[in-house]
């Protein structure tokens, strides 16, 4: 029963993966456009007292806002491989717990063989 529960549990997990991608994906698009904005705002306070110049205290502002978007751009570009990879550690685990049932199934007809050759029940 524990196993059926398990392998349940996987292949929902497994199903739900393309809308999990595809969540954290739009996640990632919306986290990017908004650092985006906000570097953008920032920058512009930063160039308020150079006259709309950029200064060097609004280029290090441009850099360090540069870095968080290429961060998430990162892992934006890097989803396919982490649900590969999760599509594969799922696939494992299911392996698994196909061979325990495997080896329950073996158990049983074991035990049932020697049951037969015990006491002569047959199935």
């Amino acid at each position: 029963l524990r196993i059926q529960q398990d392998m349940t549990n996987l292949k929902a997990a497994v199903d739900n993966l393309p809308y999990q991608k595809d969540a954290e994906a739009r996640q990632l698009s919306a986290d990017i456009a908004a650092l985006k904005r906000e570097k953008d705002t920032k920058v512009g306070e930063a160039c308020k007292n150079t006259f709309g110049q950029m200064n060097s205290y609004a280029e290090s502002i441009a850099k360090e806002y540069d870095g968080y978007i290429a961060a998430k751009q990162a892992e934006l570009a890097g989803l396919d491989a982490k649900y590969i990879q999760l599509q594969q550690q799922y696939a494992a685990q299911g392996q698994a717990l196909q061979a325990e049932v495997d080896a329950a199934e073996a158990k049983k007809q074991e035990a049932m063989w020697l049951l037969n050759q015990k006491y002569g029940i047959v199935e």
